[in-house]
């Protein structure tokens, strides 16, 4: 937005923010006062707001105040620009690459070996306090999804379920349920909240698929959406993603953009991407240029696991703004990737409708013959 111009200091970009958006309200409320006092609309006159509810202006202010400050601002002090060079972009992102993922190959073996080549193949992960929120997920594939596709399989990987939810898991989930190769990874792995097994896993099964659809497990599949653009899309541009409407420059480390050699200014314009849904075509654009980019940062500790994690789980929404104020780690990475490859055609990888909604918490007892909620 044009009045969402930033400048030095986050006190200084907050207020820039914050009083861009409170004029724009009052301009509007003006102009209303305006038309209804000078009877230019006198058919209002009967239907404004007594004086006794001015004061919710005040809350109503704030509120609306906040949900812009989390919103995209140009930066206008950022010197940091990306190249015009699609060229130069792509060889940018592919010197992140490192051998790491090599060195675990045999974590990768004992993935893929679990599971054979399928035209699609869907995955999801949980663990034992998602074990609810899961079981909402098997009965929205079952119910919306499975029945519109075929030569499929569904892959659910075990992050740490209690022995009978592994039991009931299996004999309910209509899926192949692997364990997590925790022991042959990195120790940091076991830190579930930094997500670094989610790319690890795409990456190893990315090869026994014609396409790869990752599911969290708070998605659920709407059945009316249509399937066939969105992997005609997925085929042409390699991936398909879907983005809310935070910057990026507030949810990302800064060891995570050093990672990527990258300036926090130079993502502030710029929305997150989503990770809950994704889908992947198995080209080698998305395996070299996506993926292993994608899991470098997995196994190095300066960018999605970073240091003192856990006081970045937060995100905090009302004024000021600041930068680098939380993280979200799998995310935040591939939204880098993603936003370095594509710049403003970002488009071209989301998906051009919601084929699904998020119930994060939604839970169902649904392998005991419970009902998910509607």
């Amino acid at each position: 937005m044009a009045l969402c111009r930033r400048r030095s200091g986050w006190l200084r970009r907050s207020l820039t923010c914050a009083i861009g958006a409170t004029l724009l309200y009052f301009v509007y409320r003006f102009n209303v006062a305006f038309k209804v006092n000078g009877n230019e609309n006198p058919s209002l006159n009967d239907h404004r707001l007594s004086p006794d509810n001015e004061n919710s202006d005040d809350d109503l202010i704030r509120i609306f105040v906040s949900r812009l400050s989390s919103l995209p601002c140009v930066n206008s002090t950022c010197h940091a620009k990306f190249s015009p060079s699609p060229e130069v972009r792509l060889r940018q992102i592919l010197a992140t690459r490192t051998y790491a993922y090599d060195l675990y190959r045999s974590a990768v073996t004992s993935i893929n070996e679990k599971v054979s080549f399928h035209k699609y193949i869907l995955v999801s992960a949980v663990s034992d306090n998602h074990y609810n929120e899961m079981q909402a997920l098997v009965k929205s594939l079952i119910n919306d999804l499975f029945p519109r596709l075929d030569n499929y399989t569904f892959v659910l990987f075990d992050l740490g379920l209690t022995a009978e939810q592994r039991q009931k898991t299996e004999r309910n989930c209509k899926c192949t349920v692997v364990d997590f190769p925790f022991d042959k990874l990195p120790s940091f792995f076991k830190g579930l909240k930094c997500y670094t097994w989610k790319p690890f896993i795409i990456r190893s099964l990315i090869e026994k698929s014609e396409f790869l659809i990752w599911m969290d497990t708070s998605i659920r599949w709407n059945p009316a959406a249509p399937l066939a653009p969105l992997f005609k899309r997925a085929k042409e541009q390699g991936l398909q993603v879907w983005g809310n409407s935070a910057a990026m420059s507030l949810r990302t480390a800064v060891s995570m953009f050093d990672f990527y050699g990258e300036k926090t200014c130079q993502y502030s314009r710029f929305t997150e991407v989503e990770s809950g849904l994704t889908f992947y075509h198995n080209q080698r654009f998305v395996r070299e240029a996506i993926l292993d980019s994608w899991v470098s940062c997995a196994l190095d500790e300066r960018c999605m696991c970073v240091k003192d994690y856990k006081k970045l789980l937060v995100c905090y929404y009302s004024p000021p703004r600041r930068d680098n104020g939380c993280h979200r780690f799998d995310q935040s990475s591939l939204g880098i990737i993603i936003t370095k490859l594509y710049g403003e055609q970002r488009g071209m990888v989301w998906f051009p409708y919601r084929p699904h909604s998020v119930f994060r918490g939604q839970e169902a007892d649904w392998f005991n013959g419970g009902v998910v909620p509607s």
